[in-house]
């Protein structure tokens, strides 16, 4: 082995990379995986430690060093062979020097290939093939450059949608991030190469198979050199892609004949495989640290103009003279188009404390232009006073027309309050159900543009909106219109009956959707529903079907479809809400009781006003200093145990407002004014802090952040709280009036 000149003898080969996408992890890739398990080596960060350099064409680091070099070609570019010494490229002949190159195409060494070490197949039963392909055909491609992807779509959308779900021709408004997933739900995928040459096989194909989806390929002609061309849709079979749309529509139609793709193996006996190609990689960079640098070194002189890598010679393209590029002209309404039938659609409008903006956009929705629309509305956190004096007035009559469906649950987190808009009701009168958000701005016809969209669709489809929109801010006190990058899809998320359907089934169901919420981070990189709920939703409509409405839109010259606000976060997103709610929340096992935050109101012998009960606890909102926890509580009685007075029960007069029981024998300390004479404020001197600390009965909170305390006991001059956030700690009364922390403090646990 011949060893670089700062390079140190040893048995374990020294490997560096450069010059690579930027989107290439070092970490993780075939060469570390193989060459770390296979041949001990060890990989450098500072290439002048290496023995061998694997670069690629995203620079020129590779020219500095005076090893070994690999050069690898993730393009269909052809090797320097005046730069490198070997070379890993799609080439079948090797570039014209067979002995110093490797034929490793990508497919072979996608993430998920390179960990099974194999194409993952589904099992062969026909019935669960077809179980699975619930939808029609995929595409997910990013380069727009490749015009026989866009034409072959284009035909082929003609006779069905086709959901494309990549950054090339978007047509769900969702990038999907977990591609084999997504694909695994459709018939067919189309499987087109960016471009054609011989040698030329990417992950597309490859990832159609892991898929379980039947490719359609189109790309390198000898293609049937890597897979078994029995197995998938060879587009080059056919004189043009009229033909291939007609047979891909008679697989369609035709389970027999699209089965019967299944039945064939991948690879044909003299194919290599997976292993065959891991095998060889091995070997050849084996031989390649043995032998050492074979390149012949340029003359100074023109190693300054030597061409940079970024302008490589590509691999010849192939051209076969059938008609792949004819102008696609815009494609035709789906077959399967939803036609003239009118939509049932729901508005689904759930709002947390904004009773304003809850009323201005249940108005908004009863004023729409679209007649086949009700609202189904949950108003949270507002005590029943609120709603029996400021929102019925308002509501009560579009409720006795029939337009709207008023519901008054307690808090939970952001999944279960849209939820609970029609938790428990029958929704199959209901084809849609848009999510919307209180505090948005939609257009009189919004709903109208929605059912006109749909009715491009395949029945059962999702919608949302994918495109630079109207964004409505506040800077320096004043309105602003601004332009987004894109608007944010929880405010146009109008999902089928199916996905409402599975979300209810999934609230209902918590442990199966923790494995959904697992499905919903490969696609969203989220899977917290909590405060996050759109995430959840976006991943079951991509799942079931989803369309973008932006480009429709724009085709009709629709500009005021939809405006989101921004300076009126949500209560609940703007991170006002207690830690203690948002903690029980992100737990979806929690038992949903212990979720649900209620405002009720409490008519007291001496006092009226609205209480917060969450977690076992009760605080006055007029008064936070009087608080209680929760013995027993029932839509008929609720028994409270003051932390500084005693026990009391209230008894349910109206829904949501609770009479005190009268009993003969009121506790002489009962509050009467909201002032006891226990109540005092005294200023605590911590090691980290200092503040003031009100007292009130046996407990106590910090006003600066509301941390609170037991009194566990309170003598002249001595203090000693059991704090609720990390325990117990012993204050002394020192000469200028304040309590300071004693060094034997009882606690050591200091959380602070």
């Amino acid at each position: 082995m011949v060893m670089s000149s700062t390079s140190h003898t040893q048995e374990s080969p020294r490997i560096a990379f450069a010059d690579f996408h930027p989107e290439f992890a070092p970490q993780q890739n075939i060469f570390r995986s193989l060459l770390q398990s296979r041949l001990d080596a060890v990989f450098e960060e500072d290439p002048a430690k290496a023995d061998l350099l694997i670069y690629s064409a995203f620079g020129d680091k590779h020219r500095s060093f005076e090893g070994t070099r690999v050069f690898y070609a993730g393009n269909p570019v052809m090797p320097q062979w005046k730069e490198c010494d070997y070379a890993l490229t799609f080439l079948r002949d090797g570039g014209g020097r067979p002995e110093r190159h490797f034929r490793l195409p990508s497919w072979t060494h996608d993430r998920h290939v390179r960990k099974a070490a194999q194409l993952g197949q589904l099992p062969p039963s026909p019935q669960g093939i077809l179980s699975r392909r619930l939808k029609f055909c995929s595409f997910i491609h990013s380069n727009g450059n490749a015009q026989e992807r866009l034409h072959f779509l284009n035909l082929l959308a003609r006779y069905r949608h086709v959901d494309s779900a990549g950054q090339f021709q978007n047509n769900t408004g969702i990038h999907v991030q977990d591609k084999i997933g997504f694909c695994s739900h459709y018939k067919f995928t189309i499987a087109f190469e960016q471009y054609p040459a011989r040698g030329y096989v990417t992950e597309v194909l490859a990832d159609a198979f892991a898929a379980g989806s039947l490719p359609i390929y189109w790309g390198d002609p000898d293609v049937g050199m890597d897979f078994n061309c029995g197995r998938f849709v060879h587009a080059r079979d056919f004189r043009n892609f009229g033909e291939l749309v007609e047979h891909i529509r008679f697989l369609d139609q035709h389970d027999e004949a699209y089965l019967s793709y299944f039945t064939e193996p991948l690879f044909l006996n003299n194919q290599p495989n997976v292993n065959d190609y891991q095998d060889g990689l091995v070997e050849f960079l084996r031989k390649a640290l043995a032998s050492g640098p074979v390149r012949k070194s340029p003359k100074k002189k023109n190693a300054l103009t030597a061409p940079r890598h970024q302008q490589q010679i590509d691999m010849p393209k192939y051209d076969d003279g059938k008609p792949w590029k004819d102008n696609p002209g815009k494609p035709g309404l789906p077959q399967d188009a939803l036609g003239t039938k009118p939509l049932r659609i729901a508005a689904c409008l759930s709002s947390y404390k904004r009773v304003e903006d809850f009323l201005r956009q249940i108005l908004c929705m009863t004023s729409q232009s679209y007649p086949y629309l009700h609202v189904f509305a949950a108003l949270k956190g507002v005590a029943n006073s609120v709603t029996q004096e400021l929102v019925l007035p308002y509501v009560q009559p579009l409720i006795d027309q029939g337009k709207v469906t008023l519901r008054l649950f307690p808090n939970k987190d952001q999944f279960s309050n849209f939820l609970d808009t029609v938790q428990g009701l029958d929704i199959s009168e209901y084809d849609l159900f848009a999510k919307v958000d209180d505090d948005d701005f939609y257009d009189r016809d919004y709903f109208l543009h929605v059912r006109d969209f749909h009715a491009t669709l395949p029945p059962g489809y999702s919608s949302s909106h994918w495109a630079p929109g109207n964004n409505l801010t506040k800077k320096e006190g004043f309105p602003v219109l601004c332009q987004t990058p894109y608007l944010c899809t929880g405010a146009a998320q109008v999902m089928s009956r199916r996905v409402m359907k599975k979300l209810l089934f999934l609230k209902e169901h918590p442990l199966q959707l923790k494995d959904v919420l697992e499905q919903c981070r490969l696609q969203t990189g989220m899977n917290l529903v909590g405060f996050a709920e759109d995430q959840l939703f976006k991943s079951l409509m991509l799942e079931y079907g989803c369309g973008n409405i932006a480009p429709f839109l724009e085709q009709h010259g629709i500009r005021r479809h939809l405006v989101v606000q921004q300076g009126n976060s949500s209560v609940m997103r703007g991170g006002t809400v207690a830690p203690d709610f948002y903690r029980v929340n992100i737990d979806i096992s929690a038992h949903e009781d212990d979720r649900c935050e209620h405002i009720i109101d409490l008519i007291h012998a001496h006092w009226k006003g609205s209480v917060r009960l969450f977690q076992g606890r009760a605080k006055r909102l007029h008064d936070p200093g009087d608080e209680a926890s929760v013995i027993a509580f029932s839509d008929r009685a609720i028994t409270l145990k003051w932390d500084s007075w005693g026990t009391e029960t209230f008894v349910c007069e109206t829904p949501g407002t609770y009479r005190q029981q009268k009993a003969a024998t009121m506790p002489v300390t009962a509050h009467i004014t909201g002032e006891t004479t226990k109540k005092h404020i005294v200023t605590l001197q911590h090691t980290y802090w200092t503040d003031e600390f009100r007292i009130q009965g046996n407990r106590g909170h910090r006003l600066s952040n509301g941390n609170q305390a037991a009194i566990v006991e309170q003598a002249p001059g001595k203090l000693i709280l059991d704090w609720d956030q990390w325990g117990r700690e012993k204050f002394v009364l020192h000469s200028d009036g304040s309590y300071r922390l004693t060094p034997d403090t009882l606690s050591e646990n200091q959380n602070r």
